[in-house]
């Protein structure tokens, strides 16, 4: 569609988010939780913390969630039931006994709306999209997908580990956006990128009548957001230096917990589990992280990446390296959360700028 762009008051908005939680939308946004800042369920606009840059972890549960139910099954003497929640209706091998299945899983299909991310958070949405869809379109990813809608916030002030603007975004991109809203004037103005974008703010008159229509001309330029280092220069230089005891040197002080990986809006590994007894179980999928040493140990006991320095080589090279050939972008969004999570301190702007620098200055790695 054609992006249109609106003003609306602080106080305006206040009562927009209000309206689409009395109109029964579970509507999530950073809230403070116990000193810490997470993305959570509100009950009302005053409960969402909209200070802070970033909360801890990303809106990726809502998407991939850290524990997800693929089918449940149960057996009575000759009836095998399987309980799908894609379909939510009771596969039964017995044609005379059919019918609507018990709830199973989470609601995929449920309606959420993201209020107060960041651009970061934004844009990891269609980055993880390519590859649930790249050969197996994977249904439950795309319906909850297809039933997110996110209303972010420009940033004004990035902080220390940020670096959206060397991958392709900036503090001000509206990709991945339905809504994105820049504060000024009396409140904000909202630029309207998609039709479920314009569906929210038409979900009722009184919504509405919130947004004061505005011309093209009249919304905040971008400020000029300048890269501090060349991100195809890291590429570059993990295209050519895969043996370079760099990798091996350099994350020696990593631990493999994995947080790197957990925080990440973008990182999507998982493991498939079946759990159950003869009478019934289900198939569940779980966060996994290329950062454990077991994700790669293969049954007769060989590693291929037998090292930590091996695993966090894995994760610059897919990053950064092997899913910008095969989809144009960089599985990265600049967040920082692998920074700031990381106990031992292990900074990736720092470590792909230092990438950059060597690829420029043709320093030989060793």
């Amino acid at each position: 569609m054609e992006e249109k762009y609106y003003e609306i008051s602080s106080e305006n908005i206040k009562k927009f988010v209000n309206n689409l939680i009395e109109q029964h939308n579970e509507v999530i946004a950073p809230k403070d939780k116990d000193g810490d800042t997470f993305y959570d369920k509100i009950n009302n606009f005053d409960d969402a913390d909209l200070n802070i840059l970033l909360p801890k972890l990303s809106f990726k549960e809502y998407l991939l969630p850290k524990t997800e139910t693929l089918f449940e099954y149960s057996i009575s003497g000759s009836n095998i039931n399987i309980c799908d929640p894609l379909e939510n209706i009771d596969v039964n091998t017995n044609a005379n006994n059919s019918g609507k299945a018990a709830d199973c899983g989470d609601n995929i299909s449920q309606k959420r709306i993201i209020f107060g991310s960041r651009p970061c958070d934004a844009g990891a949405g269609p980055i993880m999209e390519k590859v649930f869809n790249w050969d197996y379109k994977d249904e439950f990813f795309n319906e909850r997908f297809k039933n997110l809608y996110i209303i972010s916030i420009a940033c004004d002030k990035p902080d220390n580990y940020c670096f959206c603007t060397e991958v392709q975004l900036s503090p001000e991109s509206s990709f991945g956006s339905d809504i994105l809203l820049k504060k000024g004037g009396s409140g904000y103005y909202a630029k309207v990128i998609t039709e479920k974008g314009m569906e929210l703010i038409n979900s009722n008159s009184e919504n509405s009548s919130l947004f004061k229509e505005i011309s093209k001309d009249k919304f905040p330029a971008d400020k000029d957001w300048k890269a501090t280092f060349d991100i195809k220069k890291t590429q570059s230089f993990l295209d050519k230096n895969f043996t370079s005891n760099y990798f091996q040197e350099k994350f020696l002080s990593c631990i493999g917990c994995g947080v790197c990986t957990y925080t990440c809006p973008t990182c999507h590994c998982f493991d498939i589990q079946d759990e159950g007894t003869n009478e019934k179980g289900k198939r569940i999928r779980n966060w996994d992280s290329c950062q454990f040493g077991i994700f790669t140990l293969h049954t007769s006991g060989h590693n291929p990446r037998v090292t930590q320095g091996d695993r966090y080589r894995q994760r610059l090279m897919h990053k950064f390296k092997i899913y910008n050939e095969k989809f144009n972008k960089y599985l990265c969004v600049g967040c920082g959360r692998c920074s700031r999570n990381c106990p031992e301190d292990i900074d990736l702007k720092e470590i792909t700028a230092e990438l950059s620098l060597m690829e420029s200055s043709n320093k030989p790695a060793e």
